[in-house]
């Protein structure tokens, strides 16, 4: 019976209380002693109820919460403005990093209809520096002008050793009269027309797709329609060609050197695969 004040003394004295102290028993000497312990609420109080939130508390604490940054935005930069003052240099601004773009790959024009007239062939072109000649193996019996020409040339000999070069001749109707295009090992293409006793670079262009190794090789094909054409190596698209200078039908021939200095005496370009398709309508 919390009423009776012995018991509830002896009650407060010999139990370890965690909770509340009776009322009654806080106008008693021994509550003074044993202080420290909360007081239960008098009877008849009304119960103190737990905070709650006003109403547009939370938006007020968002109110808050961004004027404070702004503060500091507004701090940065008088921060950023003294730096500025004392180096002469304003703060460095960080830099995006940059997006890779990807690089469109150069593919190979696609071809038009056509009919085998020569080939595959594989042969191999002998060298002579000295004789003044330009070093070619004939495509026997072939006389064309619209036609897809092509071969994989293999690459003679590295660049210390020599210069060399490898590509085709194609619409030569008589000695002197031609279209030339080749490769070099300097990685370079290039398109040459002779006529008669003149010869003219039509065009010419460093070429990533050319392999200049020494123990690479080249698929080089040229596709010649009318006055257009086009210059394909390891299956990229190289160039377009102005063929408009001579469109005449002639021989075909698979070329091993053509500049003076090309070629090194006793070897040879070997090819394979050179094909000759004439275009049909």
């Amino acid at each position: 019976n919390l009423n009776n004040l012995t018991l509830d003394r002896l009650w407060l004295h010999r139990n370890s209380f965690t909770g509340c102290v009776p009322y009654n028993l806080t106008l008693t000497r021994e509550y003074k002693v044993d202080s420290g312990l909360p007081a239960c609420e008098p009877p008849g109080a009304t119960p103190t109820p737990a905070p709650t939130e006003e109403p547009g508390s939370t938006d007020a604490r968002l109110a808050s919460i961004e004027g404070r940054l702004a503060t500091l935005e507004q701090r940065l930069s008088v921060l950023e403005a003294v730096v500025a003052r004392l180096t002469g240099q304003p703060l460095p601004t960080p830099t995006p990093t940059p997006t890779a773009t990807p690089t469109p790959t150069a593919t190979a024009t696609p071809l038009p209809a056509s009919r085998v007239v020569f080939g595959p062939v594989d042969g191999s072109i002998e060298h002579d520096p000295d004789d003044g000649l330009i070093d070619v193996y004939r495509a026997r019996g072939v006389t064309t002008a619209d036609a897809i020409i092509e071969a994989r040339f293999h690459n003679p000999y590295s660049r210390t050793e020599g210069d060399w070069s490898s590509g085709f001749m194609f619409r030569r109707p008589r000695s002197g009269w031609f279209h030339i295009v080749i490769v070099r090992n300097n990685g370079v293409w290039y398109h040459i027309l002779g006529t008669g006793s003149d010869r003219e670079r039509l065009g010419a262009g460093y070429s990533e797709y050319i392999d200049a190794g020494a123990d690479g090789s080249n698929h080089i094909r040229v596709v010649a329609d009318g006055a257009d054409g086009t210059l394909s190596v390891n299956g990229r698209h190289v160039a377009d060609l102005d063929l408009s200078g001579l469109t005449e039908s002639g021989s075909v021939s698979a070329l091993g050197s053509y500049f003076t200095g090309d070629g090194v005496e006793g070897k040879s370009t070997r090819f394979e695969d050179f094909t000759i398709r004439t275009l049909t309508r």
